[in-house]
């Protein structure tokens, strides 16, 4: 069986970080401890073999959805020589963090009581991702944190 609740744990512009647990049937099905298993993670033409139940994935793109497969299996040096197949995969879709808008501005004229007209331009590096959505962060004159959410950039 493939691994299990392989989840992101945490993502940034340009890293994932991947965890998982250990599958159900593989090693109760060969009657062998559960930390023998090994994991194959698959990213686009990257892949890496591991012993460990989490992973960093590096060196990824802003804004980009990553489909990353993991697979579970048993090394030949356990099962004396014999290759068994892998386990089906576990699958998620993951998007890295896109960049910030730049060049925000705000210009004197459009600044009110209690409002203010800010501007900004695109990331540059968008990948595959379209922005659907900016969050504007302020913090009331009281202090207390606001967030309002705009599709334009103004």
């Amino acid at each position: 069986s493939p691994p299990n609740t392989l989840s992101a744990d945490w993502i940034s512009s340009n890293m994932i970080k991947l965890s998982w647990t250990a599958p159900d049937v593989i090693a109760e099905y060969l009657h062998i401890n559960k930390s023998l298993i090994s994991y194959r993670i698959k990213l686009e033409d990257y892949g890496v073999i591991t012993d460990d139940f989490e992973i960093t994935l590096t060196n990824l793109e802003p804004g980009t959805e990553y489909i990353i497969e993991a697979r579970a299996f048993i090394s030949e040096d356990i099962t004396g020589g014999t290759q068994l197949p892998d386990s089906s995969p576990s699958i998620i879709s993951v998007y890295t963090v896109p960049l910030p808008p730049q060049n925000l501005m705000c210009s004197p004229e459009n600044v009110g009581e209690h409002s203010v007209d800010l501007i900004w331009d695109p990331p540059a590096k968008l990948i595959q991702a379209d922005t659907l959505y900016y969050i504007v962060e302020y913090f009331s004159e009281g202090g207390a944190k606001q967030e309002h959410v705009v599709k334009d950039t103004e």
